[in-house]
């Protein structure tokens, strides 16, 4: 299992050269790229080649890249997109936002890619109904590119692990699970959706709370039992190959936010030495 920093991190903003050289100053040596078109232009061509340049100069790698689920963020268009909205034009959307970033993500050598399986709240089945044509057409897509599809718990109904398992059984390998822990937390418990992801957990989206709102605190600052979790992963989940930090970060950039970050950071790093020793 090798460790990553989600740019959530920095998510309230674009994504910065500094940032990764922060990252990079921690010890990480990957991250997993946060897909909001505020944050990092990935319509853009030149954005991308000056962001390839950025992980050469740092070292870094993109090990996964977290398709978007929101457009327009921060403007008056803004809304939810999803492969399960109910609404054509969102899907529609969802998918042109998912093949540009399947071409930039090659350029960066990305082998995984986390999608929210719904964005809003669905009744019955719509969830599964609707997510798995998109999966049969953009599963084959991933698999030419040498990478896979993470399907995240995002509390939502028909998101725990065990539904999302179902969904992975029927595409061979090519759709696993993101164990979201503080989602985990709040809604369905932690050691019971690592059991129930099993050999489809691929990758976990690390931070933590203290079991009732998602406040993507540093693993350590919540509730929950880190220990149980490690033991979990070691005996449950043997294909999880990626944990990634998905911390918060401050919405205004003023004279505390490099501090700020840089203290987050080195916290998961310290973490993350002490955690890596239990579930190797």
């Amino acid at each position: 299992m090798i460790a990553a920093v989600s740019t959530h991190l920095f998510a309230h903003h674009r994504l910065r050269s500094s940032n990764l050289e922060w990252i990079a100053a921690a010890g990480f040596d990957a991250i997993e790229l946060w897909g909001a078109e505020h944050h990092f232009a990935f319509y853009d061509d030149a954005a991308a080649a000056e962001l390839r340049a950025w992980l050469a100069a740092t070292g870094l790698r993109v090990a996964s890249i977290h398709l978007p689920f929101q457009h327009e963020f921060g403007s008056p268009e803004f809304r939810y997109v999803s492969f399960a909205d109910p609404r054509p034009e969102n899907r529609a959307l969802m998918g042109d936002k998912a093949v540009r970033w399947l071409d930039v993500g090659e350029s960066f050598g990305c082998q995984l890619y986390v999608l929210h399986p719904t964005a809003t709240r669905v009744r019955g089945d719509a969830t599964d109904r609707r997510l798995r044509p998109a999966l049969d057409w953009l599963a084959p897509q991933c698999e030419r590119r040498g990478a896979r599809i993470a399907l995240e718990n995002i509390m939502l109904p028909g998101t725990r692990a065990g539904a999302l398992t179902k969904i992975c059984c029927d595409y061979g390998g090519r759709v696993g699970v993101c164990l979201d822990v503080g989602h985990a937390h709040i809604d369905g418990g932690l050691i019971w959706e690592i059991a129930n992801a099993g050999d489809h957990l691929l990758a976990l989206h690390a931070h933590d709370n203290h079991g009732e709102i998602d406040e993507h605190l540093p693993p350590g600052r919540g509730t929950i039992d880190w220990s149980a979790a490690s033991t979990a992963l070691r005996w449950q989940a043997p294909n999880a190959g990626l944990f990634t930090f998905e911390l918060n970060g401050a919405a205004v950039e003023d004279d505390r936010h490099e501090r700020d970050c840089r203290a987050k950071l080195g916290e998961a790093m310290a973490f993350w030495r002490r955690f890596a020793e239990r579930v190797a």
